[in-house]
């Protein structure tokens, strides 16, 4: 029995070790593709349209503001001059976005990806050689 002992450590040890070497190899095999992709989508370029604060379109006996920051996401990083170019366009559309939502279309989650759409859209059929891909709000008030 005492023959048999260190034979079963024996495995139990190069088990653990062979287990732990795979291990740590595919966990480096497979971060390694992620850092690749990372790097070849980071063409995209980050348009910062400002504050916003108006009033929402009215359905209520009450009128409803809005407050939102927006970043808007570009196609590539080409497109930020043009937009520099065009920010009162820019802003112009969006107070028209946002003036014509009701409180109930912009809350919730739902509400305001739908409100992000709807930003996209707008911009993309006013703005010549410049694609919006997508809304960001970094702040989110509405009462």
């Amino acid at each position: 029995m005492k023959k048999f002992l260190p034979r079963v450590i024996s495995v139990v040890v190069a088990t653990l070790l062979i287990t732990g070497v795979s291990a740590g190899t595919a966990y480096i095999i497979t971060r390694r593709p992620l850092v690749i992709r990372e790097a070849k989508s980071a063409k995209k370029g980050m348009f910062s349209a400002g504050e916003f604060t108006t009033n929402l379109a009215p359905n209520e006996a009450k009128t409803k503001y809005i407050k939102v920051r927006i970043e808007l996401e570009v196609a590539d990083e080409k497109s930020l001059e043009a937009m520099a170019a065009q920010q009162a366009v820019i802003r112009d559309q969006i107070l028209g976005v946002l003036r014509s939502k009701t409180f109930h279309d912009v809350t919730g989650d739902e509400g305001m990806q739908a409100l992000g759409r709807a930003i996209v859209v707008q911009l993309n059929n006013v703005l010549k050689g410049t694609q919006v891909t997508g809304v960001y709000f970094t702040e989110f008030v509405v009462q």
